[in-house]
């Protein structure tokens, strides 16, 4: 995952499964982002990451919110992240594979 420069980063936590699927192709099919990454929040949430042009991200975002069916959605975006971010995000994100999927090993 490399960060192009202009890219940013959408973050949607959703605690339904079908719900979380629901959303992330309706982001996909409306706006011009691309999924990074599908992670486990805890027990019962699961966080979709997607990331392009700001605009596109705060478009997705929007649509996350407005599609969603249950009020347990939150969404945010991180415009424009500093260049090291991608790397910071992988090591994270490797080191919870290794740690097993919820962290808690």
């Amino acid at each position: 995952m490399t960060v192009r420069s202009g890219d940013s980063y959408g973050f949607v936590e959703v605690r339904q499964y079908t719900e979380a699927m629901m959303l992330l192709d309706h982001m996909l099919k409306m706006t011009y982002v691309e999924l990074v990454s599908i992670e486990r929040a805890g027990a019962a949430h699961l966080t979709l990451i997607v990331k392009g042009e700001l605009a596109s991200v705060q478009l997705a975002m929007e649509e996350a919110l407005n599609r969603a069916s249950s009020n347990e959605v939150t969404a945010r975006v991180i415009a424009k992240p500093y260049e090291g971010f991608d790397r910071v995000y992988k090591a994270q994100s490797d080191h919870k594979t290794k740690r097993g999927d919820d962290g808690d090993s």
